[in-house]
């Protein structure tokens, strides 16, 4: 069976990728609250589509005025506002009630290299606890300064070898990480080890710039091996997900990708639903602040009532990051973005 689906470019607005992300950070979250056990791979997710609008808003200015400066102003804007917010404030509690912070702790956080930090260290479990979920911003911030080089440099014509040539090298050093040295975290976490899955993001938007059909019986297979070895070997520092595992993952969420453009009913119906698209708009402030309420309110809900069933803790978690990310979305993140036009504008001036 043959899907056709529809792509034209970075300029309009595609509803069904915000239901995209709404199922990516739902995955997340009930992982983190619920203990769903493969919810961890909408993390995978959220890469494949960063990876892809990524690339094909680079395509869309590569030979537009500052091609540079307009991209990393954009991304400024979206995405510096709430996390330099959320560390700084974090930071400074933190020393306000311990009147010591650790000099060397903090600089990988406030220069996006939290994720190397943690592939040569292991995961905090100290007071850095709550920013655990941080590493995955470290990947993209990373990915976001450097591929904006690959896509002018090198002509659009060659660019799928060259993602494909990255998308190996990847996998390698995934190799090496898990079975010379032993590092499963860093497998999972280190910058170029998880290029492949932002990478296959740019390929299915190539795919999608220049074709219009996707055969389902590609997907059918990624899907079962997906759910066997998730089912199977549902944590993310398995020998499976460390060696080829993201990169399958990766695969299916870019026919995903693909299927959710088409105009099938089934497609609208999951990914152009109310309730996934607004879990998709405030995605970003969701996933900054889930993980940090977690670590404290089950912390002193278990300290304080013992007792206290486990589900009660996760709804209130749930509640409050829900809430926090509505009012930081509309109040905050929303008018920082509206800057873009003006600061933009003046750089094309």
């Amino acid at each position: 069976m043959v899907i056709r689906f529809e792509y034209t470019n970075s300029k309009f607005h595609y509803p069904a990728l915000d239901g995209l992300r709404g199922l990516a950070i739902l995955g997340v979250m009930l992982f983190h609250l619920f203990k769903f056990r493969i919810g961890w791979t909408g993390v995978d997710l959220f890469f494949v589509l960063s990876g892809f609008l990524i690339t094909s808003i680079l395509i869309d200015g590569r030979d537009g005025k500052n091609y540079f400066s307009r991209f990393y102003i954009k991304r400024v804007l979206r995405i510096f506002p709430l996390y330099y917010a959320v560390v700084i404030l974090f930071f400074t509690i933190y020393f306000l009630f311990s009147n010591k912070v650790v000099l060397n702790e903090i600089l990988p956080y406030l220069f996006y290299y939290q994720n190397i930090s943690v592939s040569c260290n292991g995961w905090p479990v100290n007071y850095l606890l709550p920013l655990n979920h941080f590493w995955s911003l470290g990947v993209e911030e990373q990915f976001y300064f450097l591929f904006p080089m690959l896509i002018y440099f090198v002509r659009p014509k060659n660019l799928w070898v060259w993602f494909v040539i990255l998308i190996t090298l990847s996998i390698c050093l995934r190799l090496y990480f898990h079975y010379i040295l032993r590092n499963n975290t860093g497998a999972y976490v280190f910058t170029l080890c998880r290029f492949d899955s932002l990478l296959i993001g740019g390929l299915t938007c190539l795919y999608a710039r220049s074709r219009k059909i996707l055969n389902i019986w590609i997907v059918i297979p990624l899907l079962l091996i997906f759910l066997i070895a998730s089912f199977l070997t549902p944590d993310a520092n398995s020998s499976y997900f460390c060696t080829i595992g993201y990169t399958l993952n990766a695969l299916l969420f870019g026919s995903l990708l693909l299927f959710s453009l088409s105009k099938k009913r089934l497609a609208s119906i999951l990914f152009k639903g109310s309730l996934f698209m607004h879990f998709g708009k405030i995605a970003y402030g969701l996933y900054v602040f889930h993980h940090i309420y977690f670590i404290y309110f089950d912390y002193y809900l278990s300290k304080h009532y013992p007792g206290i069933p486990y589900l009660i803790v996760a709804f209130l978690v749930f509640g409050f990051s829900y809430a926090t990310a509505l009012f930081s979305y509309k109040y905050f993140e929303k008018p920082i973005l509206g800057l873009k036009a003006r600061y933009v504008g003046r750089i094309d001036e």
